[in-house]
Parts: C-alpha cells; sequence; structure tokens
C-alpha cells in the first residue's frame, strides 16, 4: 500500500475534524464507514505530533 503524507497547521486539522464530523451528521452510517477510520488516524497523528513537541508550561511562556 502506498500513503501519502500531507503537513497540516493545528487550523487545519481542527477544520478536517470538523468536515468529518459534519459528514457523517449528514450522511449517517454510510458516511461514519468512511470517517471513523480518517478520524482515528488525525487523532493518532495529533497525539504523536504532541507528545514528541510538548506545550511549554504555563510559567515557562514568555509574557510578551
Amino acid at each position: 500500500m502506498n500513503t501519502v503524507t500531507i503537513e497540516l497547521d493545528n487550523n487545519e486539522v481542527q477544520a478536517l475534524g470538523a468536515l468529518l464530523d459534519a459528514a457523517v451528521k449528514a450522511t449517517g452510517l454510510q458516511g461514519a464507514k468512511a470517517a471513523v477510520p480518517l478520524y482515528d488516524k488525525l487523532e493518532a497523528a495529533v497525539a504523536a505530533f504532541n507528545k514528541a513537541n510538548p506545550a511549554p508550561a504555563d510559567d515557562e511562556k514568555d509574557d510578551d
């Protein structure tokens, strides 16, 4: 199986999740069959990114 890699910023990830949610609501179970595996991959990618790039604690952020 060939894979495709895309880069998304945080806003694009949020938009893609919202689009998947809207598609499921509009199409019901048929849409869910397609959307759930994609959403699972999206969540796993975000979790892996967050683990590799932890956000600084509130006390470590710049106060600019």
